[in-house]
């Protein structure tokens, strides 16, 4: 936050790297401007708040000089002095590579506090401001502000496609009135858009008929006040997959249920070791001895005779010729 006090010139030397607006220079020249939102700022989470209350905030105490904006910040507010805009920077945010940084480029925020007439049901823009400004410095950068996808991975061929999605602002607070559109694009190519339907409270559903085999895929895109707040991606599979394939935890009841009605029993890794005793007191299982008797004429079998007679006598030439007959 700029003040009477700071010093632009170490400001700049030390924390460059970080802030998302620099000073043109020593800026030594401040005059009282009123902090006039941008279209950004209007559709921005961090400012969402009634419009009437920012155009009666008092002015506060800024430069009168230029600033450089960063590429990646978004400028949310800009000085209006006396009624005419100086298209100068009064705040500004940024998010880089994991990091959140916010300048508000004058003082006086303390007049906010003291606004005239000022209903109890409103809310008090300055308290507001700071909390929101804290949430979204501190929320991690990997939350997804739009997470919408299919409640499973697969669907059978007969059964509807059902999505799920929440949309949050970057503090991570939900957006009720955002507006949610799905694109599926299935294997051939061709693309089907939906919209979501609002659940209330940020969250959003969508219920798809029933789509041919294959494997799609989607792209979901949140809006609010035409302003894109994020998008989300993914697959899901339609097939003729059924139950059992998709659930392959096993179903103890159901089976203790079949065991029970069919005469059997149902054991687990705990029990198994009492499957032989259950095994020898069944009838079904009683060990019986078989035996069978194969008689072979070898005088009906000619040539099995003559290769047992040729074997024979190689045997004894062998053995005659090696001395050992």
């Amino acid at each position: 936050m700029l003040t009477r006090q700071t010093d632009l010139y170490r400001l700049q030397s030390m924390f460059a790297s970080a802030l998302p607006v620099l000073p043109n220079g020593r800026i030594t020249l401040y005059d009282e401007a009123v902090l006039q939102l941008t279209q950004t700022g209007i559709r921005d989470p961090l400012l969402a708040l009634p419009g009437a209350l920012w155009q009666r905030l008092p002015p506060l105490t800024t430069t009168t000089g230029n600033w450089t904006v960063t590429s990646d910040s978004r400028i949310l507010g800009q000085a209006n002095l006396r009624g005419i805009s100086l298209e100068q920077p009064l705040f500004v945010v940024r998010n880089r590579a994991g990091h959140r940084t916010a300048a508000i480029l004058g003082s006086g925020t303390w007049r906010w506090l003291n606004l005239a007439g000022d209903p109890a049901e409103e809310p008090r823009i300055w308290p507001q401001l700071v909390e929101n400004l804290i949430q979204w410095l501190t929320t991690p950068e990997d939350d997804r502000t739009v997470r919408v996808g299919p409640i499973q991975s697969s669907f059978d061929g007969n059964e509807p496609i059902i999505f799920s999605g929440q949309v949050y602002d970057e503090s991570l607070n939900p957006i009720p009135d955002a507006v949610v559109t799905v694109e599926v694009t299935a294997p051939d190519g061709a693309t089907y858009p939906y919209t979501m339907e609002n659940a209330g409270n940020g969250r959003f559903d969508l219920r798809i008929d029933a789509l041919p085999e294959g494997t799609y895929s989607y792209t979901a895109q949140a809006t609010r006040m035409n302003a894109s707040l994020g998008t989300d991606t993914g697959t899901f599979t339609v097939g003729s997959m059924n139950l059992e394939h998709r659930s392959t935890r096993s179903n103890e009841t159901l089976l203790r249920q079949i065991a029970y009605q069919s005469g059997g029993h149902f054991l687990t890794d705990a029990t198994l070791n009492t499957l032989p005793d259950k095994l020898a007191s069944d009838s079904l299982f009683t060990s019986t001895t078989q035996i069978q008797t194969l008689d072979f004429d070898l005088r009906r079998i000619p040539w099995i005779l003559g290769l047992a007679i040729l074997l024979l006598g190689t045997e004894w030439i062998i053995r005659k010729r090696n001395g050992l007959a």
